[in-house]
């Protein structure tokens, strides 16, 4: 590339901003795949008792994807990801304790 090249640098320029805009588009697609995991995750703790067999695990999940969907609509997609993980986390503990609860009831 000679120096000066000016068609090098609007080249240097429009890649660098494609870039900008894939990396900037990320967080509503990252947020977008961990909403829908807490959801099932959720879905799946209701259906396995966990409401009723272990409601502070149930509740918190709730509250944390709650939380993830307000933060989303503010456009913090940051947060509203690291709230979907816990919203996930807690369905999984729900889960996970409503089986062992029932297992014990058997």
């Amino acid at each position: 590339m000679v120096a000066g090249d000016p068609l090098g640098a609007l080249r240097r320029l429009l890649l660098g901003g494609a870039l900008a805009l894939l990396a900037g588009g990320c967080g509503p697609i990252h947020y977008t795949s961990n909403i829908i995991a807490a959801e099932t995750a959720l879905e799946e703790a209701r259906d396995g008792n966990a409401r009723r067999q272990a409601a502070y695990e149930f509740y918190s999940a709730e509250v944390y994807l709650e939380k993830a969907r307000e933060e989303a609509a503010e456009g913090q997609y940051e947060d509203a990801i690291r709230f979907a993980d816990a919203a996930t986390s807690y369905a999984q503990q729900a889960l996970q304790v409503a089986m062992r609860k029932d297992g014990d009831d058997g």
